[in-house]
């Protein structure tokens, strides 16, 4: 009598069963680091783009002056972030980076004394940009008749070191996408607001909105740190922990500022164009490879740019090969 096929009994132990299945659906599990280089690299290409249309839109909804005023804005105020910043748009990642594992209040110390750091440098930079507004009008946009871009120019500063505090505290925690976040949700604000107040044809004013949306944005994502700091954070440990980011980053600043960010403004206002045209050409060579890299460094400085705890190195470990052993700092 035949006997059906269910009934016959497999000689396949468990084992195998199990080691076969294992090997026809294998599991891909990406590394953290690959996903944070992957995701941060996704998002500065996603500003990229938004920048050009931003740009596109300014010349396309305003006309070709207020297009160039903007884009004068955007040269001086990418001139004055550079030293505004004190550096500690790579001072607080580390120092967070350092407090990874600490659990008394020190990382949310570091993030108090840049945020107040920055915000006291944007207020002190406000001073001198009102009560001098005509003679700073000319030195930085080449006339005296732009002062009303005085107040638009300060809310972007305002802005940027606002979110360099946030972003950089979230990057040193390794919170890389929610740091992403944050860049996403900059980018699509400043879309919004060439989009919504085109209509009313006023450069000032769109200016000044996308560096209050830029503030607000920040201020929201804030709101975790914030609820997270202690009553002894503040101010135990405010004053060492400033001066030890400041130690940090004001040796950064000359070479911040006199980089490709700082010769746009002064070419534009002050050389011929035949000395931009080869000035803006030799800085894009080089911004072009710099940009390549970006997302690659912000993340590798996240991750080991302080002084990495024993969870960085093991995730290095992990990501370099479990079955090899590694120094500490080596690959």
């Amino acid at each position: 009598m035949p006997t059906s096929l269910a009934s016959i009994p497999s000689n396949k132990s468990p084992e195998v069963s199990q080691v076969h299945s294992a090997r026809v659906r294998p599991k891909l599990k990406l590394q953290p680091l690959v996903r944070d280089i992957g995701l941060t690299i996704a998002t500065e290409l996603f500003v990229l783009v938004s920048i050009l249309l931003v740009t596109s839109l300014m010349g396309r909804l305003l006309g070709a002056s207020p297009l160039g005023e903007y884009l004068l804005v955007r040269r001086v105020v990418a001139w004055l972030y550079s030293g505004a910043q004190l550096g500690l748009g790579v001072a607080l990642p580390r120092y967070v980076a350092y407090a990874v594992n600490s659990s008394d209040g020190k990382r949310e110390s570091y993030f108090i004394a840049a945020f107040s750091l920055l915000l006291g440098t944007a207020l002190c930079l406000g001073v001198v940009l009102f009560i001098g507004r005509p003679h700073v009008s000319q030195w930085l946009f080449g006339s005296a008749q732009l002062t009303r871009l005085m107040l638009p120019l300060w809310f972007l500063i305002l802005g940027l070191l606002t979110h360099a505090a946030v972003y950089g505290y979230y990057r040193g925690c390794l919170l890389i996408a929610r740091a992403n976040a944050m860049q996403l949700s900059n980018s699509l604000l400043a879309l919004i607001t060439v989009l919504v107040l085109y209509r009313l044809h006023s450069l000032p004013l769109i200016v000044t909105t996308m560096g209050c949306c830029t503030v607000v944005n920040a201020g929201v994502f804030a709101v975790p740190i914030f609820s997270t700091i202690k009553a002894h954070t503040w101010p135990a440990g405010f004053i060492n922990h400033a001066f030890e980011l400041l130690r940090y980053g004001i040796g950064r600043v000359p070479g911040e500022s006199a980089d490709g960010r700082s010769g746009p403004p002064g070419a534009v206002t002050h050389c011929s164009g035949g000395h931009i045209r080869i000035y803006l050409l030799s800085a894009a060579r080089i911004c072009r490879y710099c940009d390549s890299c970006v997302g690659r460094s912000r993340v590798f400085r996240s991750n080991f740019g302080g002084a990495p705890s024993s969870t960085r190195y093991s995730a290095l470990s992990t990501l370099c090969g479990p079955k090899k052993q590694h120094r500490r700092g080596q690959c």
